[in-house]
């Protein structure tokens, strides 16, 4: 789905996404699927985000780029201190979802 033509209170979001990925295959890297290993997913709402820092101070997974913060990697074999990010995060705009379980833990 192209985000062309989409538009946020008015204003449009930006340049299309670019091309569709794809159907997943099943293959570990495949498009649509998550690599070997891992486990947890980190999804960043970032039109919530207020970018307030408090990811980026408490995690080396999380960094501040412009005015919001920034996850380095999404797909994950372990948590570390993710999950002191988003429980650190005053509009929760930080969720992580249990691949394995398929259940969002926060």
């Amino acid at each position: 789905m192209a985000a062309k033509g989409r538009k946020a209170e008015g204003k449009p979001l930006g340049k299309p996404l670019g091309k569709p990925l794809g159907k997943p295959s099943g293959k570990a890297g495949a498009a649509g699927s998550a690599p070997a290993g891992a486990k947890f997913k980190i999804i960043h709402d970032v039109p919530t985000c207020i970018g307030c820092g408090a990811c980026a101070a408490v995690s080396s997974n999380w960094v501040m780029k412009g005015e919001k913060a920034k996850v380095k990697v999404m797909l994950l074999g372990k948590l570390g201190d993710n999950i002191d990010a988003a429980e650190s995060c005053p509009v929760t705009c930080i969720h992580i979802v249990d691949l394995q379980k398929n259940k969002k833990l926060i």
